[in-house]
């Protein structure tokens, strides 16, 4: 008679204990790693759209330095009446934009979550970390224009001072972690050149003058890396 050899309870439970213990350890890593693949492609995809979108616009309108300064009039388009830049329109019809918001704080426009969170390592001449807002969007004397895109993302514009258009975008909209350098980011275009123009992550953690350069807040280091590894450091 052949003798039956098998596994007893206690080895059993061993073993699924070190199975617990394993998972436990590498499945956050892999769920991380899951979402920042995740963000990294929705930084890649609004890039390419929005340069897209751009490129469209100045073959019927103009380079970008003939639109600075150019106003029109809407009658309903994109939540609007009246006088508004005329690069809102010149950019968002070559958007697929599913929700308009209008001109306001974009954190209270509905477009945009109310909130976000950042660390102080994020720190960048344009943002506020007592709010984690990105300037100037964090201020009511500018006002931008949101809107929601077809693939859930959110994105806002403002003409700032300085001359620059700048662009705010959320990958992911409302949906977690509503964080800035993971999900949200900033871009910005000197509208007398017509380039987007900002700093490494590390470059501008470095800075705390506003008049310094902008920061992508990451953005930047994606398009050239591919990852967020800026995060880890």
């Amino acid at each position: 008679m052949k003798k039956l050899f098998g596994f007893t309870l206690a080895e059993v439970l061993i073993t699924l204990g070190i199975i617990g213990v394993v998972a436990a350890l590498t499945i956050p890593t892999l769920m991380q790693k899951t979402k920042r693949h995740e963000y990294v492609a929705g930084v890649k995809k609004f890039y390419a759209n929005l340069t897209n979108a751009i490129k469209l616009a100045e073959v019927e309108h103009g380079t970008m330095d003939k639109w600075e300064n150019v106003n029109i009039t809407y009658d309903g388009e994109y939540g609007l009446s009246g006088e508004h830049p005329a690069f809102i329109k010149y950019i968002m019809d070559n958007m697929k934009v599913t929700k308009s918001c209008g001109k306001g704080d974009i954190y209270s426009s509905g477009c945009f979550p109310t909130t976000y969170s950042c660390e102080e390592i994020n720190s960048c001449p344009n943002l506020d970390t007592s709010t984690c807002k990105m300037w100037p969007f964090n201020q009511n004397q500018t006002p931008g224009y949101s809107f929601i895109l077809a693939d859930g993302s959110s994105m806002a514009l403002v003409y700032d001072n300085y001359r620059t258009l700048m662009i705010a975008f959320d990958v992911n909209g409302a949906k977690g972690p509503n964080k800035v350098s993971e999900d949200v980011f900033e871009i910005s275009y000197t509208m007398s050149t017509g380039k987007h123009d900002f700093e490494d992550v590390r470059d501008c953690r470095a800075k705390s003058s506003i008049m310094q350069q902008p920061c992508g807040f990451g953005y930047l280091y994606i398009l050239q890396n591919g990852n967020m590894d800026y995060l880890d450091e």
